[in-house]
């Protein structure tokens, strides 16, 4: 095994640690109330009432939250998404413009490509209180939730938002990825403020579990292949040459991503590289988000000349992905991801994983309901998981 893949490896199991310490962390940062004292009840399903407490969000931002919630607002990318995966969800009363099928920039051309919109089709039917960066605040308050959830990056704003609607303000992360700590930080910190730590703690389990197993088929890799992403889809679509060297499909794998994790004035988000380049690293395997698939082909078509001597296209290894950002990023589609891109780059690793099951078991253990693959995917403005149809 060579220096790379037991750097990644040691990430791998560190981070699958870090996942149990960080449940552990949150509960020794938020068991006291506003007044100091302990808050002795847990939010899951005892007699006692609630009461109100002050919790640090993920911008280290100190938020005093009421001992009851019944009505939620979400804010801006990932805010909706982070959501979703309580059962808390049920309670949203009202969202921004873009979780509206009419309204977004596509005009609802990849509206379902934000996962939690198929699970939960009915929030698209929800009240819209307008744009997530200019807060209507009247419109807010006419829908009188208790707190609402944003992912605002100014921290000014937020508290600038909180003093107008006089309740509270949560901040959530959208670019937070699974390769951090405060990523099942931010789970804990929702769970807790929702009163549902046993959810937060039953998904931050599972995905400790995802991580273990993915260390554990990685650690009999004998000989790392490489590979390149592409088409990915951030603040717009993205062609062939728009990649990123920070894939976690490729580092949760074991697989080496033939692209530098960060470029000059753009760092680690996807950025774009030139056919030259594309050729010189000469990728084994390419792996597309499938929402950019007729983008990449109508790219290759263009290149096919000078590209059919890059090792992937000359053996027609070239796959997509399930889609990985729209409006945020498709958490639960990134871990799917990482099992279908080990399952064909180290199919000896991958036997006994059927990846269509995989999938809506993933999407199971993130939602809580039952999703088919066939449904997902075709709602999904792209041709899911498998080898392109590029070739006669």
């Amino acid at each position: 095994m060579n220096k790379k893949m037991l750097v990644i490896m040691t990430v791998v199991i560190l981070l699958t640690a870090m996942v149990a310490g960080a449940y552990v962390l949150m509960k020794s940062e938020t068991n006291v109330d506003g007044d100091g004292a302990l808050d002795e009840t847990n939010g899951n399903g005892d007699d006692a009432p609630r009461q109100a407490f002050t919790i640090t969000d993920i911008r280290g931002r100190e938020v005093a939250i009421p001992g009851e919630i019944h009505g939620i607002i979400a804010l801006g990318a990932c805010s909706l998404r982070m959501l979703s995966y309580f059962d808390s969800i049920d309670k949203v009363v009202a969202v921004d413009m873009q979780e509206k099928v009419d309204s977004t920039m596509f005009s609802g051309q990849y509206f379902e490509s934000s996962t939690y919109r198929v699970a939960f089709p009915d929030l698209r039917d929800l009240p819209n209180i307008g744009s997530p960066s200019s807060i209507n605040v009247e419109a807010i308050i006419a829908e009188d939730p208790d707190i609402v959830f944003s992912s605002t990056t100014d921290v000014l704003q937020l508290d600038n938002m909180q003093t107008a609607l006089n309740i509270p303000v949560v901040a959530v992360n959208a670019d937070l990825e699974m390769d951090s700590i405060h990523f099942y930080r931010q789970i804990t910190i929702v769970g807790r403020i929702l009163g549902e730590e046993d959810r937060a703690q039953e998904l931050v389990d599972g995905l400790e579990h995802i991580l273990e197993d993915l260390a554990r088929r990685a650690a009999g890799i004998t000989t790392a292949r490489t590979a390149y992403s592409a088409g990915m889809f951030f603040y717009g679509g993205g062609g062939l040459y728009k990649t990123s060297g920070d894939y976690l499909p490729f580092a949760f794998t074991g697989v080496k991503n033939v692209m530098p994790s960060s470029v000059a004035g753009v760092g680690k988000q996807p950025y774009n590289t030139d056919i030259e380049t594309l050729i010189d690293k000469n990728p084994e395997f390419i792996f597309i988000d499938s929402i950019t698939e007729n983008v990449c082909r109508g790219d290759y078509n263009d290149d096919k000349i000078l590209l059919d001597d890059v090792s992937a296209f000359a053996n027609q290894n070239v796959y997509t992905t399930l889609v990985y950002k729209n409006y945020g990023t498709n958490w639960e589609n990134q871990v799917i991801n990482m099992y279908y891109v080990g399952s064909v780059v180290y199919p000896e690793q991958y036997e006994d994983v059927n990846i269509q099951d995989k999938a809506e078991d993933i999407w199971r253990l993130f939602f809580q309901v039952d999703l088919s693959y066939d449904e997902v995917v075709g709602l999904q403005n792209g041709p899911g998981l498998g080898n392109v149809e590029w070739w006669p």
